[in-house]
């Protein structure tokens, strides 16, 4: 059986003293990752002033920035101590991601952040609760799967409706192999359908619409009241549990489509859809966004890996105007169009259909469209 590194990710239900204590640790580990990054500047600085050499980011120096904090702030010694040495290996990953990938440089982590995490590790699961490190007493959780594998770390996350979850990293994870279904599939991602398949299967799009209503109604409510007063703070809650809301619809209906994709179909392809040319037009730039097609094409990728499918991202060029029938380019094909007849052999075509079967095509012969030519091309 194939084994995988995974996580597992549950909602857990702390006390008022469980959270207190979760509290002060994400609050240690913000205030060792600002500090030993501070400091590093520092020594960069005064090492380029003396010509010496440059001074990269490890663990020997960070560990010894730790200890010297730990001398000045006795405060310190009360956290966990693999949540502060894990703070700073946050650190050291993020300056090794300086300029990669559109990485800029390192920043200061505020304690005004919606999103406030930290990693630790030896948790253990004991009857379906959660036992951390500091914290004498278990953690109610929603232990809805059991975790297989080994336990590497454990990132505890609070977000900005105040609930907190847990991310368990696991390797070797046991993953079965789904059953061979011989069957080959091509995917167009548009904006009406977040997905259209090739055999005419329409997904529909993600419905946002009622929750973005209840956001918008929220936040009409909310610049009426005085910032940050008792009735401001409530009504701020209530918005940010209606963000949340919306995340989850989302991620329900990516999650489900995807892996209903790779239960059913042995090779996947789909379009490389550029999303920058829908966000560049304001009146298509939130249907763009709410569609989510980086997230759907990611899901895919990594499901198709771990249940041993194939998925390949292909050219979509001219696939919306090339006849899936006969190969005969149209000149012109406006967005609004849906159906359009071939010229050539009278074939009427769904627009988003007519290009996932082209993605097919070019999918499995490894061959692109010409915008002049009739046929296929290297």
């Amino acid at each position: 059986m194939k084994t995988v590194n995974k996580s597992y990710k549950y909602r857990i239900y702390p006390n008022k003293e469980q959270e207190d204590i979760l509290l002060f640790n994400m609050g240690c580990a913000r205030f060792v990752f600002n500090h030993v990054k501070a400091m590093y500047e520092i020594y960069i600085k005064q090492a380029a002033n003396y010509g010496f050499k440059p001074l990269y980011a490890n663990r020997k120096l960070f560990n010894n920035i730790l200890k010297d904090l730990k001398k000045y702030y006795p405060f310190l010694k009360k956290a966990n101590s693999t949540v502060l040495q894990k703070s700073y290996d946050n650190l050291i990953f993020a300056y090794r991601m300086v300029g990669k990938a559109g990485h800029g440089w390192v920043k200061f982590k505020s304690r005004k952040n919606p999103l406030q995490s930290f990693r630790t590790l030896n948790i253990k699961i004991i009857d379906g609760k959660l036992k951390l490190p500091k914290i004498k007493t278990l953690m109610p959780m929603r232990y809805s799967r059991k975790v297989l594998g080994d336990i590497l770390t454990a990132t505890i996350t609070r977000n900005n409706s105040n609930q907190y979850f847990v991310s368990i990293n696991v390797k070797n994870s046991p993953v079965k192999g789904l059953k061979k279904t011989g069957q080959k599939i091509g995917i167009d991602l548009g904006l009406k359908d977040l997905a259209t398949f090739s055999n005419g299967f329409k997904t529909g799009k993600i419905h946002l619409k009622e929750v973005d209503q209840k956001i918008r109604r929220q936040q009409q409510i909310l610049s009426k009241k005085v910032e940050n007063g008792c009735n401001y703070v409530k009504a701020k809650t209530k918005l940010n549990r209606l963000y949340q809301k919306k995340k989850n619809i989302i991620n329900d209906f990516l999650h489900k489509k995807t892996t209903q994709i790779v239960q059913g179909y042995d090779e996947i392809y789909v379009g490389n859809v550029n999303n920058q040319l829908g966000l560049k037009n304001k009146y298509l730039a939130k249907t763009t966004v709410d569609q989510h097609w980086f997230e759907f094409k990611r899901q895919l990728k990594y499901k198709s890996e771990w249940y041993r499918k194939y998925f390949g991202v292909v050219d979509e060029k001219y696939t919306s105007k090339t006849c899936s029938n006969c190969g005969y380019v149209t000149t012109s094909l406006d967005l609004n169009i849906r159906q359009w007849n071939c010229p050539s052999c009278n074939t009427l075509h769904d627009r988003d259909v007519n290009a996932a079967c082209n993605i097919l095509t070019v999918g499995t012969t490894g061959l692109a469209f010409s915008k002049t030519n009739k046929k296929l091309v290297d």
